[in-house]
């Protein structure tokens, strides 16, 4: 089974380094997506095999409108904003309604509260992250790439809501060597 899971929100809100958490449950300093990148993980999840295929995407705005053509069939967005940065949390109006335009219907869809162990740099209240979730029915995960609070809760989140649905399609997976190469155009 796979399941594709895109993470998006404001540069340095910390993607790329919660989906190096996640695939190698650890942390790196990471620099800047410049413009997609997408990792894979097998998870052993209810006995059976996930294929976690994550996507990284770059938060500048001049990456804005190809952003969205990463939502088709995909299972879950990760709605990333940081506690360092009031903005990261404005520019989640935007990502949520580039979501609502152009992903599946059916797509789960979280809201990512990242670097919660900056402690003495918060710029996020707890009633204004509560507001947005609450408004769009999201589900709030705090989490730390740096110590790895609330990632795996993240993670166990996703396997779960998209495991237990059966109106969820399940993109299969086709590898570059089964695809035949033939004459373009």
């Amino acid at each position: 089974m796979n399941i594709k899971l895109v993470l998006i929100g404001a540069s340095a809100s910390g993607k790329t380094s919660i989906l190096y958490r996640i695939q190698h449950e650890t942390f790196i300093e990471t620099t800047t997506t410049l413009s997609i990148s997408v990792v894979r993980k097998e998870i052993e999840y209810n006995n059976q095999k996930v294929y976690l295929q994550m996507w990284d995407t770059a938060g500048q705005e001049r990456f804005d409108c190809i952003t969205p053509t990463y939502y088709r069939s995909c299972q879950a967005i990760g709605i990333t904003c940081s506690v360092d940065s009031y903005e990261s949390l404005q520019k989640a109006h935007y990502w949520y309604n580039q979501i609502k335009q152009y992903a599946d219907a059916n797509v789960k869809l979280y809201l990512i509260v990242n670097k919660i162990d900056l402690v003495d740099n918060v710029q996020l209240t707890d009633a204004a992250v509560q507001g947005f979730a609450s408004s769009h029915e999201l589900l709030i995960f705090k989490t730390s790439a740096l110590t790895g609070d609330g990632v795996n809760e993240f993670v166990e989140q996703v396997l779960y809501d998209c495991t237990k649905d059966e109106n969820v399609v399940i993109e299969k997976s086709i590898s570059l060597e089964q695809v035949k190469r033939g004459k373009c155009c």
